[in-house]
């Protein structure tokens, strides 16, 4: 609480209206990216690369099943290893 206060504090004595505006607005995305990350529960951001010609594949196979793309890789990555445990 005491944190808050002195953090609260400090804008108001503020005389930069630009940099008070700047503190606040990056306040504001740290708020929001920390929900996010908060909602996206056992989920991990990865970022990877394919050919435009791959892209526009998945897009579609995604689109033909409902899925948005992250939903389309995780069936087909599930899929795959469903049929190596069969055959093994």
């Amino acid at each position: 609480m005491e944190k808050r206060a002195a953090v609260i504090a400090t804008l108001d004595l503020s005389d930069n209206v630009d940099r008070k505006a700047l503190v606040i607005d990056k306040m504001k995305k740290a708020w929001s990216q920390k929900k996010f990350r908060e909602k996206s529960s056992g989920k991990k951001p990865y970022s990877i690369s394919m050919t435009l010609n791959t892209k526009q594949k998945l897009n579609a196979m995604a689109e033909e099943k409902g899925m948005k793309i992250n939903e389309m890789i995780e069936y087909l990555v599930q899929n795959e290893f469903k049929k190596r445990a069969i055959n093994e």
